[in-house]
């Protein structure tokens, strides 16, 4: 799930914010100190499989030229848009 994320291009941070959970919490996930809790897997799978039909499609990992201060906004564009055509229903609930 982690390489899949950071092949994504994203950040703890950004999942964090996509699933609505404290950027600590998904910290922890990335260095492998611990697994998401079983009362959010499916928010998880969700993002999951919004995230590989992103790279699929080539809507991420977003280009260099995308502003720090924007690629949050810009990348859960992409993961809200495949959440909506592949009606997963929400990411962060």
């Amino acid at each position: 799930m982690v390489e899949l994320f950071k092949k994504a291009g994203l950040t703890p941070s950004n999942v964090a914010k996509l699933l609505n959970l404290s950027r600590v919490a998904v910290s922890l996930w990335f260095n492998g100190h611990s697994a998401p809790h079983h009362l959010i897997e499916r928010r998880v799978e969700r993002l999951k499989t919004a995230v590989q039909a992103a790279l699929k499609a080539g809507d991420l990992p977003l280009s260099a030229d995308v502003p720090r201060q924007n690629r949050h906004a810009e990348i859960a564009k992409v993961i809200h848009r495949h959440v909506d055509k592949m009606q997963l229903g929400s990411v962060g609930e």
